[in-house]
């Protein structure tokens, strides 16, 4: 075997984060930092892309006059400002009776505010957490003017909190006088009058009254029901409902449980959770394009993003949202690293949309109230590498509340800004996937509509894990269900991948079944795990057909010039469930895809790195090259300590134009080789070079040249 030497860029090290132009924060191939809460100089050299909070709140004319001469300051700096917004409550630098003056339309009394099945308003403050609701016209108004005043004062994005209003159920439900014409019409679109009268006992959609229905509903507190902690119908439980624990045998009335009544499984509680979720969207659509075109009109930038999911794990609601916002934020990490989101960032990278977080490990999980953590800089990392934006940690930002601690904020950046200067100095390592396999994520597959159900998400997440356990790169590809997000897939989006895993995608319309059929004949291969494409996008199963063939037990098939290998279910439980979303399922089964996927596509990479580090590949924005970003999981939370890996070896096949005698290597890790080491690469002629690495921390980028 022939040695030489080579320059292989690994950087390994605690985190970083990335800036961009704020003008193109939308663009899929540059990266984005946003901050808040600290003074722009002390950043340096991170030169953010967008900061927020840093004046005060705009909502009024009056607070525009106020902010104007902040905003332009952060402005002239080459930083676009953002504004923060909620579509529970509004915040302000002034006061409430501020509020009424400015925006006539809105009257405390009853205009746009919250209320209960009674129709009374939620008592308080519109600037309180949950006081106004989106299911008033006026409400809409008020959003439309203040966005309006958020870019006279130069604002160029806002960021909008408790994205999915009051949607319903639980806390979220409303029964504004406007929402109420809207839910007859909404029940008269997707039912027949039969199906009215035979589901719901509505008889004349005409006069229906969902308030009275309601109230006309005692609901018991049985002997038998179990009162235990943190259950449903919990003394807690109760209590967060009603103010108190109820007595057995109490009756306990929908007058009693007011506007939180939607947990409990009253009559239309779906219907009325839908129609929320579409009044959601429209709300979004029409204040969205409303601002934009006022924008427009004055040659101003306006960006629009939201907080529509609590967890990135389950982005049902951010996907009804995601072809009207430019980006979208919110809470994560609770079940980190078990559960990663590498495969939900992709998702949204697939559409060119982009996620940046809410909040921080240390904010929500233990080690509490740190942010200069291993676990931390491992979430950095995983958000750049898969074109996410970067949000920087620490500080203080939410104050001793959400147990950041201000103290810890030089810590930080005396820990990052070493690595923000290598970033800047390489950013186009990090906005360009090139992976040679598909993961196909169904819309219509995993998220609920009114008429079904979703599955296959913890299929999904499975089959990403398995991927990543397997030391395979993969992007995403994405399949809307043409309700919230377009199915425009075409037979050369498909052509980019060699392989294409269908991870339990029941639901396809004919059309992207034909699709999928065209892309093996042509020559593609199929990896299918679970039901797939037995039903259509309505729900309805399709009949007997030559799909169906393809799909029915498993092992290999031969379709054209392709081939499809299909894992059926079995016992109720396919591979990729087993394998899991939370966990790394067994060594068995990750062996039985490994295989499989080695005999349909040979691996362009061979490395004893051990499942726990995922492998995600780049491609090279001038020249053909090897960019690999490894991410290391093996992370204890207790102790807040990562396990390193030492001298893994890995062997690379290199593109048919490089030579291995000539391409250079150097490894960087930047705790304790600052300025590199070359490393000795070997080479057995057959376009293919092994090196070792010497050691792999929570993270590091591999670069062959």
């Amino acid at each position: 075997m022939k040695k030489f030497v080579c320059v292989v860029v690994v950087v390994v090290g605690l985190g970083y984060l990335m800036t961009a132009s704020y003008a193109d924060i939308v663009d899929e191939n540059e990266v984005c930092f946003i901050v808040s809460n600290q003074p722009l100089e002390l950043l340096l050299p991170t030169k953010p892309t967008l900061s927020w909070d840093l004046c005060g709140a705009i909502a009024t004319r009056a607070d525009t006059q106020k902010n104007a001469e902040c905003v332009a300051g952060i402005n002239a700096q080459g930083v676009g400002y953002m504004e923060y917004w909620a579509f529970g409550h509004i915040e302000t630098s002034g006061t409430d009776e501020e509020l009424v003056k400015e925006f006539a339309v809105f009257n405390l009394d009853t205009e746009g505010r919250r209320v209960n099945v009674d129709g009374v308003p939620k008592p308080g403050k519109i600037t309180e957490m949950g006081a106004v609701s989106i299911k008033s016209r006026a409400f809409l108004e008020t959003c439309v003017q203040a966005f309006k005043n958020m870019i006279d004062a130069g604002v160029v994005a806002v960021c909008v909190d408790e994205g999915t209003g009051s949607e319903g159920s639980g806390y979220s439900n409303d029964f504004h006088p406007d929402a109420m014409p809207g839910f007859r019409k909404f029940l008269r679109k997707n039912y027949t009058a039969e199906e009215l009268e035979t589901k719901f006992g509505i008889k004349d959609i005409d006069t229906f009254d969902y308030q009275k229905m309601l109230k006309s509903i005692v609901l018991v507190v049985k002997d038998s029901d179990p009162l235990k902690p943190g259950k449903r119908l919990s003394p807690e439980w109760w209590k967060n409902r009603i103010g108190r624990v109820p007595e057995p045998s109490e009756k306990i009335t929908a007058k009693t449980l007011g506007h939180h009544h939607g947990s409990i499984g009253l009559p239309l509680d779906d219907q009325w959770r839908w129609y929320g979720r579409e009044l959601v969207r429209n709300f979004h659509k029409e204040v969205i394009e409303r601002s934009r075109a006022y924008a427009a009109e004055q040659g101003k930038e306006w960006h629009v993003y939201t907080n529509a999911c609590d967890r990135l794990g389950e982005p049902d609601d951010m996907w009804r949202l995601m072809s009207l916002t430019n980006m979208h934020w919110g809470g994560m990490w609770k079940e980190y690293p078990a559960a990663h989101m590498s495969s939900n960032y992709k998702a949204l990278r697939s559409r060119g949309q982009r996620f940046w977080p809410g909040e921080w490990p240390g904010q929500v999980m233990p080690p509490k109230g740190k942010s200069d953590n291993q676990i931390t800089a491992t979430v950095t990392f995983e958000l750049t590498v898969n074109g996410m934006c970067v949000r920087y940690p620490g500080g203080g930002e939410y104050g001793e509340r959400n147990r950041g601690k201000a103290s810890e904020f030089p810590a930080v950046k005396a820990g990052m800004d070493p690595y923000f200067a290598f970033v800047r100095s390489h950013e186009k390592l990090f906005v360009k996937p090139d992976s040679e396999i598909g993961l196909m994520y169904s819309l219509s597959t995993c998220a609920s509509t009114l008429r079904h159900k979703g599955v296959g998400k913890v299929e999904y997440h499975g089959a990403a894990r398995l991927l990543e356990d397997a030391h395979r790169s993969y992007d995403v590809v994405f399949v809307g269900n043409d309700l919230w997000v377009p199915y425009d897939l075409t037979l050369e989006d498909l052509q980019q991948y060699k392989l294409i895993v269908l991870p339990h995608v029941r639901y396809l319309s004919e059309a992207q079944r034909r699709l999928i059929l065209d892309y093996v004949d042509k020559g593609g291969l199929i990896i299918a795990v679970g039901d797939i494409g037995t039903h259509n996008l309505k729900g309805n199963s399709y009949p007997v057909s030559k799909w169906n063939s393809l799909f029915d037990k498993a092992g290999l098939r031969k379709y054209g010039k392709g081939k499809i290998w299909h894992f059926p279910e079995q016992h109720g439980r396919n591979l990729a469930e087993r394998y899991g979303f939370k966990g790394r399922g067994t060594q068995a089964d990750l062996k039985l895809f490994t295989d499989t996927l080695n005999s349909l596509l040979p691996p362009r990479l061979v490395t004893d790195l051990p499942r726990t580090v995922a492998v995600h590949r780049n491609a090279h924005p001038s020249k053909e090259a090897v960019i690999l970003h490894l991410i290391n999981y093996d992370y204890d939370l207790d102790s807040d300590t990562l396990k390193a890996v030492k001298n893994a070896s890995m062997t690379i096949t290199l593109a048919e134009s490089m030579q291995p005698d000539s391409v250079r290597a150097v490894y960087y890790e930047l705790a304790n080789l600052p300025d590199g080491k070359q490393l000795a690469c070997e080479t057995d002629g057959d376009n293919t070079i092994t090196i070792v690495l010497p050691n792999v921390s929570n993270w590091g980028t591999l670069v062959i040249e």
